[in-house]
């Protein structure tokens, strides 16, 4: 949550920022408009050039030895569905173990691991509504994780799930798919230009979508080896040094 004096400071960035600057660069088509129609700044002075992904997070081999370290670190059973992201509202985690909590059992055997700091209130939130619905044994709750486990923790995933309610881009996705993990996430805001046609994105307050797509997808061996194989594709189309030279461009034009 903002404080007042952050709303403030922020408030006057805004203000420098539509009156002074040239152009602005906008990691995505939908932060690009949010800027047209809240700051009232001319789309021609915004220029979309995506994020990537960091090299480090790529398919890895010798997948039960990533089981048996991130077991041992991290006390994780497998098979696990991941999610990536601050323990915040704008994650919107308790619908993600709502939805979990509403798998049939008997066909799906998967634990639920959460990878993320502590978000402002809500953390107490989900620790409640996790003992609520009685799946302390169910669902992990990592906390921080380094990037090198992070890569891993992406590679060992049965699935990645990321109903988050708006972002700006969405970088967990694109991991995600840089390590060949099937990905379910949001229809909402900017995630739809990152996953394309390589995940499946759900309505973020459905929870009953979204229960029946991770059970498809958990049941359904060809549709998660087509997902894992496109999602690795689309993560191609991202990348750094791309970001870099459309970035450099500007700077030329500007000078």
């Amino acid at each position: 949550m903002f404080t007042r004096d952050t709303a403030f400071n922020f408030e006057k960035s805004l203000k420098i920022i539509k009156n002074r600057t040239d152009i602005i660069i906008s990691d995505s088509e939908n932060t690009r408009q949010d800027i047209i129609r809240l700051l009232k700044i001319p789309e021609k002075k915004i220029k979309v050039i995506p994020l990537a992904a960091d090299e480090q997070y790529r398919l890895l081999q010798n997948k039960e030895l990533i089981k048996d370290e991130l077991k041992n670190r991290y006390n994780i059973d497998f098979p696990f569905i991941l999610s990536v992201g601050t323990l915040e509202k704008r994650k919107n985690i308790p619908l993600l173990i709502k939805a979990f909590y509403k798998l049939d059992k008997s066909e799906i055997n998967q634990k639920l691991v959460i990878v993320g700091g502590e978000g402002w209130k809500k953390y107490t939130k989900i620790l409640n509504l996790i003992h609520d619905l009685n799946l302390h044994n169910d669902v992990i709750i990592t906390g921080y994780v380094p990037d090198d486990d992070l890569v891993k923790l992406y590679n060992a995933a049965d699935l990645f799930v990321y109903p988050s309610l708006y972002e700006g881009f969405g970088l967990p996705p694109l991991e995600a798919m840089s390590c060949g993990c099937p990905v379910i996430t949001s229809n909402t805001s900017s995630l739809p230009e990152v996953v394309g046609d390589a995940g499946i994105m759900v309505d973020p307050n459905d929870v009953d979508s979204l229960t029946e797509y991770i059970n498809e997808i958990l049941t359904n061996d060809g549709l998660n080896g087509d997902l894992r194989k496109k999602s690795l594709e689309r993560a191609q189309i991202f990348n750094w040094k791309k970001t870099a030279k459309e970035t450099w461009k500007i700077y030329e034009k500007l000078m």
